[in-house]
């Protein structure tokens, strides 16, 4: 399935990957592309009379036995860019369900965990720092409980570094394979002027592979992020030599965004 505000890239190959599928799967997996550098793993396909959704806000279909991947990016699933959306009135819609569901039933995990992905997109930031961290005191998906940890530590950076700090660890002890926390850690870190614990976070991410979880990745971290902070933390750690190198590996790069691009290339 896709939603309306959906594009399915390689749509024509769809027959072929139904086809390899295993005969025991009863749904198949694909990319999806919320944002040019963030992305998930949905079910979209299912066989007939073996799904069910669930959610009556960012609904999700399951499957009802086993689930195989689509592999790679051969067919993928891309989210339409937000010039193209006009999000605010259907998010104020959504909030006013979820708001309701919410009162209804506190402990639903999912209902929680988007109502405060929609507070945070509505720039309604004490809140959404709230639901974040109700969601994760839940029980649920721990990719879920990871990503909301994760968005409340994001939230927490300027207003109050030590509580942002915490749940950014706290998101990283969750899902150690993921570097997204440990980005932000070195990031806030360095700005903060405290390069030699900044240096150690970037130099652990550095060449962690995009792991293999489904919701909400973020590949820049894994394809440049953690080799930008490293380039940062290496000069003012005097490591020269280290930083230029990291800088000409970072300038090669055709994803490296305009300004980590001048930024990279004044730094060098």
């Amino acid at each position: 399935w896709a939603d309306c505000d959906d594009v399915v890239r390689g749509a024509s190959l769809l027959r072929a990957a139904v086809a390899a599928a295993p005969a025991t799967a009863a749904g198949l997996s694909a990319r999806y592309d919320y944002a040019p550098t963030e992305c998930s793993r949905l079910v979209r396909l299912v066989r007939r009379g073996q799904g069910r959704w669930h959610g009556a806000i960012h609904e999700a279909l399951d499957a009802a036995g086993p689930v195989a991947a689509i592999p790679g990016e051969t067919v993928r699933w891309v989210h339409r860019p937000p010039e193209q959306d006009g999000p605010k009135p259907r998010m104020r819609r959504d909030l006013e369900i979820l708001e309701r569901l919410h009162a209804e039933d506190p402990a639903d995990a999912r209902t929680t965990f988007y109502l405060a992905q929609t507070h945070r997109d509505l720039g309604n930031r004490e809140r959404a720092v709230a639901l974040y961290e109700e969601r994760a005191a839940l029980d649920g998906w721990d990719e879920e409980t990871f990503y909301a940890r994760y968005q409340a530590g994001l939230l927490l950076v300027d207003d109050d570094w030590p509580r942002a700090m915490m749940s950014l660890i706290a998101a990283w002890e969750l899902r150690p394979q993921r570097m997204e926390p440990v980005q932000a850690l070195s990031a806030n870190l360095r700005v903060r002027g405290e390069y030699e614990t900044a240096d150690l976070f970037a130099r652990r991410g550095l060449g962690v592979a995009v792991p293999p979880d489904d919701l909400f990745v973020a590949t820049w971290v894994y394809d440049w992020g953690m080799l930008f902070e490293r380039s940062i933390t290496a000069y003012w750690r005097g490591e020269l030599h280290v930083a230029r190198a990291a800088c000409s590996v970072l300038l090669g790069r055709d994803d490296l965004p305009d300004a980590h691009r001048r930024q990279t290339e004044h730094n060098r």
